[in-house]
């Protein structure tokens, strides 16, 4: 998994959650790690989820509940769920990475065709109207625009403000889903709407939270049946990934004995599939945001020289 980026924070959760491992309570380690960096810095754990206390964080607790009906150690896979978080969370954010560009782009691009629309209708256009009076061909193309108050020209603006908006939002709100381990929004209802990389991060989710469950001591095939509870699999679907039989290959390697290796496996073989139909969904996205903006902007364009082309058809029929 990529660690190109990471804040204090991502440190202490890793020391926190080492200190752990090693067997020692939540409150020792919290003590330990005060001393060590300072007083309060503990308290920076809470803010991930990470504490044995209930209500901290939604999913740690579900996870938790889960490891404790299993027979293994809640403390711990709130941890390790709270550590899967933490690498979710540093992939996310170099996911996010190229789409700020892209928005601040489009933002400036936006701003100068609105100071250039605005300078042309106040200075450009009314002399366009004038010319076309006294020539006595009409208001021309000129009043055409102008008649409409501006809506000709700030229209296909909008348009490329709110369609920028939305692909901003949906990039945003699926970094957030990633970063929290979630399932992403309508995922449930409508499986289509995320296509091939929303099948894959729904096995991502049911493999970290298995491996929450097996770093708690249960079972590895407990560990998943568990897992899909959590993410709501629904039973009648087999666990596949494009008609890769993934759960026919756990079956295979739980006869082997060898299920608790193909599980860890496939762990890392569905991240990194999904890290790379990400990016291509997000790459499509931006470029088909740049596409609708660049059309939109030929158009203003093609406004912006009407009132010429109007007047040199005015002059000829005058002469």
């Amino acid at each position: 998994m990529s660690r190109q980026a990471e804040d204090e924070r991502d440190f202490i959760v890793r020391q926190y959650r080492s200190l752990i491992e090693t067997g020692i309570s939540d409150q020792q380690a919290r003590l330990r790690i005060d001393e060590v960096l300072g007083e309060g810095v503990a308290a920076s754990l809470d803010a991930v989820g990470i504490a044995e206390s209930p209500g901290t964080h939604r999913l740690d607790d579900a996870v938790a509940a889960a490891a404790e009906a299993a027979k293994g150690s809640a403390a711990t896979a709130r941890v390790a769920f709270a550590g899967a978080r933490e690498q979710a969370r540093v992939i996310a954010l170099d996911w996010w990475r190229p789409v700020r560009p892209f928005l601040g782009y489009i933002t400036v691009l936006l701003a100068i065709a609105v100071w250039l629309i605005i300078e042309f209708m106040t200075y450009v256009l009314p002399s366009y109207e004038a010319m076309n009076a006294s020539l006595g061909v009409g208001q021309g193309t000129a009043g055409w625009v102008m008649e409409a108050g501006g809506a000709r020209l700030f229209g296909p603006l909008v348009l490329i403000g709110l369609t920028t908006s939305f692909v901003g939002v949906a990039l945003y709100v699926m970094r957030l889903r990633l970063s929290a381990l979630r399932a992403f929004p309508f995922q449930h209802r409508l499986p289509w709407l995320f296509g091939r990389s929303g099948a894959t991060y729904r096995l991502v989710l049911a493999l970290e939270y298995a491996a929450a469950l097996q770093a708690a001591g249960v079972d590895a095939t407990r560990s998943l049946l568990e897992a899909l509870k959590l993410i709501n699999w629904p039973w009648a679907k087999p666990l596949e990934r494009r008609g890769e039989p993934l759960g026919k290959k756990l079956e295979t390697a739980a006869a082997l004995g060898t299920f608790a290796a193909e599980i860890a496996w496939q762990h890392e073989l569905q991240w990194t599939r999904l890290q790379v139909e990400l990016d291509l969904k997000r790459d499509r996205l931006i470029l088909a945001a740049r596409i609708l903006a660049y059309a939109f902007i030929g158009y203003l364009v093609a406004v912006l020289y009407l009132p010429v082309f109007s007047i040199a058809l005015g002059i000829g029929k005058v002469v």
